[in-house]
């Protein structure tokens, strides 16, 4: 009997599951079929991605029922390399010249991904999947109450959940998909912005920390909230503030800080302006916290080349141990456990930044457990998996300079499955006892 699928009658197809899902589930992509032995290409497109169409594509050759499993078969050529089920979703890349300006979605709309599968240059069989920041029925609720600028993610039901505020980075604004992600599987979540967006301040300089605990006490009475089960997570320099609320508000119980820094760092006015006298970046009780006046305005730093890798000027601040030890953050202080999160090749030298707050810890005993997971070949940008991952640098919308990431496509795609699955995983055991 003939093992030529076309001999068989079977018109070609992509089969995939699910085709409706959230945006941190595996999908299965496989294809029946096609013509026992020949390249089969397969193309994935997704529209309206930061402004743009991306691209990704894997050839594969069929087998001898001309069958092809995208999961474990390698491809023979396209945009990765090694077997990996979710290959053309984190591989995709914009239009060759495209200036992407952000680098997380902007809504928590649906995301659609055009499948197609061709031979010899011509469309065999398509499908179509939408990969979902929010399940269905998870509530979105914008807040602008108290000076709040926020959203506020509920998951379905009537019962307390456990609550996590997330925060952004450097880049400001509102941070939803994360939140929305968290609130999918089943926390009260409230993306918090804190400065980029009015009315709060346009630039990262002197944040008062009592604008977070107004947050914290108008999310405690909200209904659904489990007042004593309060997390923060945040990113870059909001992986910076959720260790600095940990270590300052007692409501807190668990902290989960994404390449984030253990000393806090000066203040970002709008445009990067570099002043004799750099701006402090929070205030407490209408005092500016001590700060490293090193970092992003340090001789370290190679200006003339970007994109521009600001590790060298942390490392080179880092010397200066009198304000080492004036800026690092009393995470002792923070009553629940601690999870750091970094990229071993992040040009932002986070897994350092991140030691200084283990040290800390380490020094003062501090009672709770703290966890470092750091990916060898992951840059900067570790958060919502199986988003495209292809974007090494971009111009920052404060500093206004191309500043590089770091790490490897494959890496960070590898870095952001296994830590989300990480982070989902401690939340639930610190926050749901």
């Amino acid at each position: 009997m003939s093992t030529d699928a076309g001999h068989r009658g079977m018109s070609p197809r992509i089969e995939i599951e699910p085709t409706d899902a959230l945006v941190d589930a595996l999908v299965t992509i496989r294809l029946d079929g096609f013509p026992a032995g020949q390249p089969v290409t397969v193309c994935a497109q997704m529209a309206h991605y930061l402004g743009y169409t991306w691209e990704s594509r894997a050839t594969f050759r069929a087998d001898a029922q001309g069958r092809v499993d995208v999961s474990t078969q390698r491809p023979v050529d396209g945009t990765y390399e090694r077997p990996d089920p979710m290959g053309l979703f984190w591989s995709m890349a914009p239009p060759a010249g495209a200036e992407v300006r952000g680098i997380s979605p902007t809504s928590v709309n649906p995301l659609q991904v055009q499948f197609t599968a061709e031979v010899n240059g011509a469309v065999a069989a398509s499908a179509q999947v939408k990969r979902r920041l929010m399940a269905p029925q998870v509530s979105r609720t914008e807040v602008r109450n108290e000076g709040l600028v926020a959203t506020l993610f509920r998951p379905p039901g009537s019962g307390q959940c456990p609550t996590v505020i997330v925060v952004g980075g450097s880049g400001g604004g509102l941070w939803e998909a994360p939140a929305a992600l968290l609130a999918s599987h089943g926390f009260v979540t409230l993306a918090l912005a804190y400065f980029g967006i009015a009315p709060l301040p346009p630039g990262l300089v002197e944040i008062p920390l009592e604008y977070f605990s107004t947050a914290m006490h108008w999310l405690q009475r909200q209904a659904g909230v489990q007042s004593q089960a309060l997390a923060v997570l945040g990113e870059s320099r909001g992986g910076e503030l959720a260790l600095l609320l940990g270590a300052t508000f007692p409501e807190i119980r668990a902290v989960v800080a994404y390449v984030p820094s253990g000393v806090l760092w000066m203040g970002i006015p709008v445009g990067g302006t570099v002043q004799s006298e750099p701006p402090p970046a929070w205030t407490l009780h209408g005092r500016p916290l001590p700060f490293m006046r090193g970092g992003i305005v340090g001789s370290a730093i190679d200006w003339t080349h970007p994109p521009v890798a600001l590790a060298p000027g942390y490392v080179a601040a880092l010397e200066n141990r009198r304000l080492v030890e004036e800026a690092t953050i009393p995470v002792e202080k923070t009553q629940g456990p601690i999870l750091l999160i970094s990229g071993q090749a992040d040009r932002m030298s986070s897994p350092r930044l991140a030691e200084v707050a283990i040290r800390r810890a380490q020094q003062h005993h501090f009672a709770f457990p703290v966890e470092h997971v750091s990916y060898p070949q992951a840059g900067h940008l570790l958060t919502v998996p199986y988003l495209p991952t292809t974007l090494r640098c971009r111009q920052h919308p404060i500093r206004h300079i191309d500043v590089a990431y770091g790490g490897t496509p494959a890496g960070d795609a590898f870095a952001r499955a296994d830590a989300w699955a990480k982070v989902v995983a401690f939340l639930r055991k610190h926050l749901e006892q």
